[in-house]
């Protein structure tokens, strides 16, 4: 159980005698003979970070392996097993393939006899517009597998205008976690709750003027993190601009990993410093 706890960050796991909770993930079902001995959920934004596993050939995936979005698992039991780990193993594999997944590695070996141990990751494709899903297998022994599945979720930005006035009267600055894809700069349609946000404060306070700040986390190259989080800086000003904001009324800048408010040597502390920053201007 050492590796599952391991796997599924920041998770709270519910007793098996919550029916709600009792019913195999719709992708896939458990196998015949096992019973759900302990299942979770995370319906909004959860992270899962894979540190230890070996990628399969040509298939590009950097350590850590970063999961995020609506994360479930489950936990599956059996007293009397009639399967190998070989046999749960290969169920899944074959199930999986059919439906068009990319295996990122082939788990751990502890011994010759004892295949197929450890996390098996399975890359589902992406559907238009959004992040591919991932199903992580674990097998701990023909008596408990694990199956946890991270499909695409956006972190809810679930700050209001007010609360925006309020963090600029008491600090000068307001922060926001707007979500943009990996590398990337164009703003996802789960953004527009904060652009409108940000537009209302300018429009209740005529006289504001901001400046749209992007930070990064430390990961990848310092001086491409930066041009990144300009183009997120001005990616952000452009929509608010689109509202009917005068442009002359704000600024965007990106400093990359310069400015971090957390500890970059957890993801937890990287995706806190993944931000936006609504600077008052005089």
């Amino acid at each position: 159980m050492r590796h599952f706890f391991a796997v599924v960050l920041a998770f709270v796991f519910i007793a098996a005698a919550q029916a709600a909770v009792l019913a195999d993930h719709p992708l896939l079902p458990r196998l015949p003979g096992y019973d759900i001995h302990e299942s979770g959920s995370s319906d909004g934004f959860d992270t899962v970070t894979l540190q230890d596993f070996k990628v399969k050939g040509k298939v590009e995936a950097k350590l850590p392996l970063v999961l995020q979005g609506r994360v479930t698992a489950r936990a599956y039991t059996t007293s009397a097993p009639t399967r190998s780990n070989l046999q749960i193993y290969q169920n899944y594999e074959t199930a999986l393939l059919k439906a068009g997944a990319v295996q990122l590695n082939k788990g751990f070996t502890r011994s010759a006899d004892e295949v197929r141990l450890g996390h098996h990751i399975f890359r589902l494709p992406a559907k238009a517009g959004q992040a591919p899903s991932h199903v992580l297998l674990y097998i701990n022994s023909p008596q408990l597998y694990v199956l946890t599945v991270v499909e695409p979720a956006a972190m809810t930005q679930e700050i209001q205008v007010g609360e925006l006035q309020d963090q600029l009267k008491s600090t000068g600055w307001a922060t926001l976690y707007i979500e943009f894809d990996t590398g990337k700069a164009e703003l996802r349609p789960e953004s527009q709750g904060a652009i409108n946000a940000i537009s209302e404060l300018l429009k209740q306070d005529p006289k504001l003027r901001i400046s749209v700040d992007g930070h990064t986390d430390n990961v990848g190259d310092s001086a491409g993190n930066r041009k990144l989080s300009l183009a997120r800086a001005q990616a952000v000003m452009a929509a608010v601009v689109a509202q009917g904001i005068p442009a002359a009324r704000l600024s965007a800048k990106g400093f990359g990993p310069d400015v971090p408010i957390a500890d970059n040597r957890r993801e937890d502390g990287r995706a806190k410093n993944r931000r936006v920053e609504l600077m008052r201007q005089p």
